[in-house]
């Protein structure tokens, strides 16, 4: 019978550094890996922080679109984190992921899924009856739940609201502020602390290669010529590294685990099994199938 192959595992998020996200343009990177269902778990350089554009009057601010009317405290919460301690503008970290917190309410929701082009359907966050805001220009959904919210200041408002305020969605293309995009809130605890965890585990590979057997920071090791011979040596590298690493945690796990004595058959236990016994056997005969042996001679002195 044919057996199908087992599916590849998914590739659940990527997570890259400053240097790395900041540094690759979006159609080597961030859409190939939009393509691909692979989310980003990314940090942003200084010139990355606060609004980075718009689109349909929705400013971009660290990897999600807002409302054009969300406080200005919050639009600058991670540069006021990272402001000097002297400057005026500073807050300390508990003020910081307040502020980050309440940027959810003003976040733009899906109302579909992505079509066939990776386009997507966005609302206003005051839109629905899973209002998140209340807005002067907005009526609030007669389905929503009675529950406080943020209200938007009249002088928040845009001067010329665009179409983010006008309709009741607006179509964003699968480019619209992908350079920034990614799978979590920017600056949550969640953020950090998966974020902090990923950079760990690849600052201890890293240490790990170099340490190792490969010696991967020796030129030494790896005397060719070119990009290709380099990049081929370098991938055998990290095929032998990750082995050496699968090896040591399965073996680890496996002494992890209670040794268990193995489970008896009935009939070893009811000693049944004189056929397997081979000690119990001579020459093929069983010893209960040999005759009495005859007693010994008495000496005589």
């Amino acid at each position: 019978m044919e057996t199908k192959p087992s599916a590849a595992p998914k590739i659940t998020r990527l997570t890259a550094d400053r240097g790395y996200n900041g540094g690759m343009k979006k159609e080597n990177f961030h859409l190939p890996m939009k393509e691909r269902g692979i989310p980003l778990v990314v940090d942003y350089k200084s010139t990355q922080r606060g609004i980075m554009g718009q689109t349909a009057g929705a400013i971009q601010v660290e990897g999600a679109h807002y409302c054009p009317a969300m406080p200005k405290n919050l639009i600058q919460a991670t540069v006021d984190v990272e402001a000097p301690k002297s400057a005026a503008n500073n807050i300390d970290p508990e003020t910081y992921y307040k502020r980050i917190d309440e940027r959810v309410h003003y976040k733009l929701r899906r109302k579909e899924k992505p079509d066939a082009d990776g386009n997507v359907p966005m609302m206003c966050p005051a839109v629905g009856p899973n209002a998140t805001v209340e807005c002067p220009l907005k009526e609030l959904h007669n389905k929503a739940p009675d529950k406080p919210r943020p209200v938007v200041l009249k002088r928040n408002l845009p001067a010329v609201p665009d179409k983010i305020c006008t309709q009741t969605s607006v179509k964003f293309a699968r480019e619209d502020g992908i350079e920034t995009e990614q799978a979590l809130h920017y600056g949550s605890r969640e953020w950090h602390e998966i974020y902090e965890h990923d950079r760990n585990s690849i600052e201890s590979i890293n240490a790990y290669l170099k340490t190792g057997p490969e010696r991967m920071d020796e030129s030494a090791g790896r005397r060719v010529r070119g990009l290709a011979a380099q990049s081929y040596i370098f991938t055998i590298m990290m095929v032998t590294t990750n082995l050496r690493r699968i090896a040591k945690f399965m073996n680890t796990r496996r002494k992890a685990q209670p040794k268990t004595p193995p489970i008896q058959r009935s009939r070893d236990r009811n000693k049944l099994t004189n056929y397997r016994r081979w000690y119990d056997r001579v020459d093929g005969v069983f010893e209960e199938d040999l005759p009495p042996a005859e007693p010994a001679p008495a000496l005589r002195t």
